[in-house]
């Protein structure tokens, strides 16, 4: 159920608005079946054209990466079903609907390119050649790194708003790289003192670790779905460190 917010400010724009809508901090499309009703998702003030343009870009990534998602696994299951659903015309509810998903599915299929041996090293960490599959036999299609930092933007400042019912303003920085293997040590040291954990149902794992004298500023560990595994960091523009 979506959360009632009274006048206030956007977490997004930081404008104030009469008028707020809830923006769910993951998006409800993205949570796995199986989830309670009870469920209680987090939720923070929008906008309404926030919401919608955040709406656009979640949709967008959740078509490039959920076809790669586990079907049965806790954290996405279901996932690859309902975007496959997504792009079939035959089970719209309108012409419109029909439409819609059609566009949809043939943007993605002009998208798709074959994978060769020189583009393995910008393939995102966690989403490399799965065993029993040929080079050859593979395709591929782009994930850009800006749809990846308004997603990090997005979940980090949720996670403020949630966790410090506060705001990320202009005075600070949020960016993000992905959780790889040669830098996983370093991370995970920097995360073992003082963090804390957090679930938002089993698609999204969290780690945080919030600097002495900043509430806001923050490192964190997000995993969505199991599979996408980033590092986003909060600092103040005038200090580069946590």
């Amino acid at each position: 159920m979506s959360k009632y917010f009274p006048p206030g400010l956007c977490a997004h724009c930081l404008n104030h608005f009469e008028n707020l809508t809830s923006d769910h901090v993951l998006p409800e499309s993205w949570y796995p079946k199986g989830i309670p009703v009870e469920f209680e998702k987090w939720q923070m003030p929008s906008c309404i054209d926030c919401n919608k343009k955040y709406s656009i870009i979640e949709e967008d990534l959740l078509t490039r990466i959920g076809l790669l998602l586990d079907n049965d696994k806790l954290e996405s299951k279901g996932i690859r079903d309902k975007v496959i659903r997504s792009m079939k015309p035959n089970v719209g509810k309108s012409t419109k609907d029909k439409a819609c998903r059609e566009r949809k599915r043939k943007k993605f299929l002009s998208e798709l390119f074959p994978i060769k041996e020189n583009m393995l090293q910008s393939v995102i960490p966690g989403f490399g050649i799965e065993p029993n599959y040929q080079l050859s036999e593979l395709q591929a299609i782009p994930v850009y790194q800006e749809t990846i930092t308004k997603i990090t933007e997005k979940l980090v400042k949720g996670m403020t708003y949630i966790f410090n019912n506060a705001f990320i303003n202009d005075e600070y920085l949020i960016d993000f790289d992905f959780f790889e293997k040669e830098t996983e040590e370093y991370f995970e040291k920097l995360l073992s003192f003082d963090s804390k954990e957090y679930n938002c149902g089993p698609a999204l794992y969290i780690k945080r670790r919030v600097a002495i004298d900043d509430d806001v500023s923050s490192l964190y560990k997000i995993i969505l779905w199991g599979r996408l595994k980033l590092i986003g960091w909060v600092t103040r523009k005038e200090d580069e460190t946590v």
